[in-house]
């Protein structure tokens, strides 16, 4: 079994795309998802499943939640962009709509502790 961590973008933000995170768990279960954890109420989910194609998992998911929640959740490869921001992400200009505007991509941010969490969840 490999552990995979779905960082979902624009879940529960805004009183948008509204999702509960016991439906989600119980959504990935159906894909035979093991494990399923998640961390605060903005679509950030560890699970674990047999050894599969990463781009293949992420079709699974967003059609799922595009099933059953109705609205499209986008899917992207491995691609990051990390930032050190020591005065604080919400003092920088280089935020998540800077970046999608000026890389014309369509992006989803987290911050250090939340990563720090995913990753200790992860592992244990």
């Amino acid at each position: 079994m490999t552990t995979y961590i779905s960082i979902l973008r624009g879940i529960n933000v805004g009183g948008k795309k509204l999702i509960k995170m016991d439906a989600l768990r119980t959504m990935l279960e159906s894909l035979n998802f093991k494990n399923i954890r998640t961390y605060v109420q903005s679509g950030n989910v560890i699970f674990t499943i047999e050894n599969t194609d990463v781009k293949e998992l992420a079709v699974k998911i967003s059609n799922l939640i595009e099933k059953e929640f109705q609205f499209v959740v986008i899917y992207f490869a491995s691609n990051a962009v990390y930032l050190y921001l020591p005065n604080g992400y919400s003092e920088t200009k280089l935020n998540n709509n800077f970046l999608e505007k000026k890389l014309k991509v369509v992006a989803t941010t987290r911050n250090w502790k939340t990563t720090k969490e995913l990753l200790k969840i992860a592992t244990q």
